[in-house]
């Protein structure tokens, strides 16, 4: 799945330098999209990572679960580490702010 580029699962923002002037220029950019789309449907559908790695919104508490790596809908707090859908906060920041 990602042979070749197994740095990006090491460790967060491990870049080689081909990486990075691949990603500049575009070229990565499918296959990024294409992996993302795979693990993302797995996430979904596995109980494990539903139950280990989605959590409830920590604002409104309400299914379904939601991922860290939702970036659109979901916001990860870094202080404290909750993640809440970002409608829910409204423009507001954390409760532990």
């Amino acid at each position: 799945m990602l042979k070749g580029r197994l740095n990006y699962c090491l460790r967060e923002n491990l870049f080689s330098l081909k990486n990075l002037y691949d990603i500049y220029n575009g070229h990565e950019t499918p296959h990024l999209e294409g992996e993302f789309s795979i693990l993302s449907k797995h996430f979904y559908r596995c109980e494990v990572c539903q139950q280990r790695k989605g959590r409830l919104c920590a604002v409104c508490n309400h299914p379904p679960k939601i991922f860290a790596f939702e970036l659109r809908e979901a916001y990860s707090c870094e202080r404290c580490q909750k993640i809440s859908h970002r409608r829910c906060l409204m423009g507001s920041k954390c409760s532990c702010e």
